[in-house]
């Protein structure tokens, strides 16, 4: 297994409330990636997105084994996800500053043959291998139940004003749900998982050029941060590529 990250607060906005925390375990083929996108005035989002991302790191970091069940491995994403959901919410709570933060989250367990996703909110995660490209995730937003109603098209998602209101996300509520999917892993694939500042200005299959069609896989994270910076980069930016 291979890890790049690359994270950039765009050309916009002036601070990244985006976090980022991979650990790679060579020896035993293990990785745990992280990757939040936080919301909130001031300096709110990056207390939310630092919060998240550490807790859930930390205690994915503890609880790993040998040889662990998937029951086990959905239990433990569930478990950490909540815990962070408490702790940006009481942190909400008690700090004025803080009010109203939260923060997507977006946490692979990777292990051997295995691997195990847990999102809420619209961070996205994908499988890249030589069939394409394929979203593992469902954006918990607005235009995404949208979609599924069929009120809008695919086209006039992108573009739709409400397009970046998200339905769930971490902290902003006393309890919150998290999806949580098994991904079989094979040798040579690769999950790439992002913040919506990436997915709003690179389309999929331009991720999937990127990933696929270069000799210097180096270098794709900084490939595809360049790619929405020429674009202008409302927002901020964060990818991660894991190698399998």
């Amino acid at each position: 297994m291979k890890i790049w990250e690359k994270t950039d607060r765009g050309m916009v906005r002036p601070v990244n409330q985006d976090y980022v925390l991979t650990t790679l375990y060579p020896e035993d083929n293990r990785a745990i990636l992280v990757v939040c996108d936080g919301m909130g005035g001031a300096n709110a989002g990056n207390v939310a997105s630092r919060m998240a991302a550490e807790h859930i790191h930390e205690r994915l970091q503890a609880a790993l084994r040998s040889r662990m069940s998937a029951a086990y491995m959905k239990e433990l994403l569930d478990a950490a996800v909540r815990e962070a959901n408490e702790l940006v919410y009481n942190a909400s709570l008690s700090d004025s500053a803080c009010e109203g933060m939260g923060t997507t989250v977006v946490a692979l367990i990777a292990d051997g043959e295995r691997g195990m996703l847990a999102n809420v909110g619209d961070s996205r995660a994908y499988l890249i291998n030589d069939d394409g490209i394929r979203r593992l995730t469902r954006d918990h937003s607005l235009v995404e139940e949208m979609l599924e109603r069929g009120e809008i098209t695919r086209e006039e998602a992108k573009v739709y004003p409400a397009r970046n209101l998200i339905t769930r996300a971490v902290g902003t509520e006393a309890d919150v749900e998290c999806d949580i999917f098994e991904v079989p892993l094979f040798a040579d694939e690769y999950i790439l998982i992002c913040t919506d500042g990436l997915t709003n200005s690179v389309d999929e299959q331009e991720i999937l050029f990127e990933v696929n069609n270069f000799e210097d896989v180096d270098s794709c994270c900084d490939r595809l941060i360049e790619i929405a910076m020429q674009r202008g980069a409302p927002d901020n930016l964060s990818v991660v590529l894991l190698k399998i």
